[in-house]
């Protein structure tokens, strides 16, 4: 039985996963981007990727020894993942800033 609004019967696919998980940079991966304010606006992925890296910037500022227990391979569950996240934006987010910088947004007159 199909819940309400739900994926139909063929799992998520077509319009289903575009709408709420869209493609990311090489349409290979589909990402959930929150939605902002009525609902219709998305964060772009260089937008959320700054938003990541400020956060964690300030958990590294402020909260040292907590920054340094979250990178601890022996001991922290989220160490192998945070450090993949970071070695990820070293690749990502030089691609992405250049691809907002060099994007066509039309001549001004």
């Amino acid at each position: 039985m199909q819940e309400q609004g739900g994926p139909s019967s063929g799992g998520l696919s077509g319009l289903y996963v575009h709408d709420r998980a869209p493609e990311y940079r090489s349409g290979e991966e589909h990402w959930l981007i929150p939605r902002v304010g009525d609902g219709s606006d998305c964060l772009s992925p260089v937008l959320l990727w700054w938003i990541l890296l400020f956060g964690l910037s300030l958990l590294a500022r402020y909260e040292p020894a907590a920054w340094r227990a979250a990178l601890n391979l022996d001991q922290s569950p989220v160490a192998d993942p945070l450090t993949q996240l970071l070695d990820d934006a070293l690749v990502i987010v030089p691609d992405l800033l250049f691809d907002a910088a060099t994007q066509d947004r039309g001549t001004i007159s």
